[in-house]
């Protein structure tokens, strides 16, 4: 007698969870029906089956790539800011999604009017300096998946902020770690 599909997935179903509440036994019944118990009848030769433990594995706790310095908690110094400059995280866009699938992204800042030679940009990512840089175009690495907030600061020589923008919102894709062995072995 064939065992159907609906059988089958009882059958598993009942193997994956038995072990969590009692022994499994496996015997024949009288009309050839394969029967798994955890208490077999009276006066039946039962098998006991031994059931692994289910493989379980804990949830990806991702790290903050972006771990807060004693140096971020400093005031701005008192050097006069130009107030006629004009800093925006150009790319990626607020409220977008980005596919990141190695956890970096490129992040474009636009400063109006352009700076004098010295001056950096500071690309913060949810509050964290992630990248000072020299050139409007920086490439900021280790990002988790989840949304982000991105702010750009423009820098003095002397390291003071002499603009910030306002935040842009990014949600991150990446792919589970789960899917990184999913290839592995075929051909």
């Amino acid at each position: 007698m064939l065992i159907s599909l609906r059988q089958w997935v009882c059958i598993f179903t009942v193997l994956m969870l038995m072990p969590l509440y009692a022994d499994v036994y496996r015997y024949v019944d009288k009309n050839g029906n394969v029967i798994f118990t955890d208490s077999p009848p009276a006066g039946v030769k039962a098998k006991k089956i031994k059931v692994k433990e289910p493989t379980t594995e804990s949830a990806y706790q991702p790290e903050n790539a972006y771990q807060k310095r004693p140096e971020d908690d400093k005031p701005a110094t008192n050097t006069p800011a130009l107030e006629n400059y004009n800093i925006s995280v150009s790319s990626p866009e607020n409220g977008t999604t980005v596919n990141a699938a190695g956890g970096s992204l490129n992040v474009v800042v636009s400063v109006q009017p352009a700076p004098q030679q010295g001056y950096k940009i500071k690309i913060l990512v949810d509050g964290y300096e992630a990248v000072v840089s020299n050139s409007p175009i920086a490439t900021v690495s280790g990002l988790n998946r989840g949304k982000h907030s991105f702010n750009a600061q423009l820098l003095s020589e002397d390291g003071s902020v002499l603009a910030t923008s306002n935040t842009s919102v990014v949600t991150i894709l990446r792919p589970s770690i789960i899917m990184r062995d999913r290839n592995k072995g075929k051909k």
